[in-house]
């Protein structure tokens, strides 16, 4: 929101793409908004999914149920947009590994917000470890398969490090 907040003070259009439960916030600040994934809440999500608290699994938990299932759809939208000219930058949160994918596909420069201690990685680490067990492996890059784009490797081809 403040990034978003303070591009639109700078006379840009920010537009925001998240979950519809925070459509009101959002807008409320004139924000474009679009929504992605469906209308059940952050708050329900995490109630409903209690495996998503198992301290020995939350990350991976988090990942399979919250990051994974819109891997395709963030991809789509973001590529989308962004091809039809309607974006000069994408400004990603760090978990939204395949809107990098969809920025980078439509030829947009995308600049990640990274958040929270579990994705400060170096540039020895990766997003494909295999304790996650989220994102698929293959031989020539991270989680890629599927989306059309060269091959890559390490996680400087994920935005990271």
């Amino acid at each position: 929101m403040a990034v978003a907040r303070e591009l639109l003070r700078r006379g840009h259009e920010p537009t925001i793409l998240t979950n519809p439960t925070f459509r009101t916030l959002i807008e409320s600040n004139r924000i474009a908004f679009e929504g992605l994934g469906d209308d059940k809440s952050v708050e329900e999500q995490m109630r409903d999914s209690p495996e998503i608290w198992d301290p020995s699994k939350a990350n991976s938990n988090v990942l399979q149920l919250t990051v994974a299932p819109l891997l395709k759809p963030t991809y789509e939208r973001v590529f989308a947009c962004a091809g039809r000219g309607c974006a000069d930058l994408v400004v990603v949160h760090h978990a939204c590994f395949s809107a990098l994918w969809g920025a980078e596909k439509a030829g947009v420069p995308a600049a990640v917000c990274v958040l929270a201690p579990f994705y400060w990685l170096s540039r020895h680490e990766s997003l494909c470890d295999a304790r996650l067990g989220v994102l698929p492996r293959e031989s020539n890059g991270c989680g890629r398969y599927g989306f059309d784009l060269p091959p890559t490797s390490g996680p400087a081809a994920m935005g990271v490090g």
